[in-house]
């Protein structure tokens, strides 16, 4: 194994419990953890963003553009979350497509993380233009996890007609 690759699949194993990587016949077992893992944490930040918005004053003048985040992040949430009769990665993938779907992984998990940023913004905001601003910014990154995961589903698909 090149040590690259075993230093990105260390990366995501110090995170995920019994990360294997998808090289092994464990292939769709450790994509079912990932997007697990990553369900758990779009639960937390959907949790802070829900205890922000009741902690505003009412009338808050932002409450549809706080709806409208927390119903992003639901559907964000729902995509993610890995279904039973999905069509997963059967096989192991060759060490090219692995390492690019490793690289899709961290990416992916470093942005889910970056969701906080938005929202530690938004609990210092001292004006609703800032306040909105951070909830813009935090939109923004809804919509990059989302086009990460779905290049991430690409590579999955195009990784197991090998």
């Amino acid at each position: 194994m090149k040590p690259e690759l075993a230093v990105k699949k260390t990366r995501l194993l110090k995170k995920i419990s019994g990360f294997a990587g998808y090289d092994s016949h464990y292939c769709s077992e450790t994509d079912w953890q990932l997007r697990k893992y990553l369900v758990g944490e779009l639960e937390k930040v959907r949790d802070r963003l829900a205890d922000i918005m009741i902690n505003r004053p009412d009338p808050d003048p932002l409450r549809e553009k706080f709806s409208y985040s927390l119903k992003t992040l639901a559907y964000l949430k729902a995509e993610l979350t890995p279904a039973k009769n999905e069509e997963g990665l059967a096989n192991g993938l060759s060490p090219e497509d692995e390492e690019h779907l490793l690289d899709a992984d961290l990416i992916l998990l470093e942005k889910v993380e970056g969701l906080h940023t938005p929202l530690d913004l938004i609990e210092v905001g001292d004006s609703l233009d800032r306040i909105e601003e951070a909830l813009n910014f935090f939109d923004e990154g809804l919509a990059e996890v989302d086009d990460l995961f779905q290049l991430r589903r690409r590579l999955c698909r195009e990784g197991t007609r090998t």
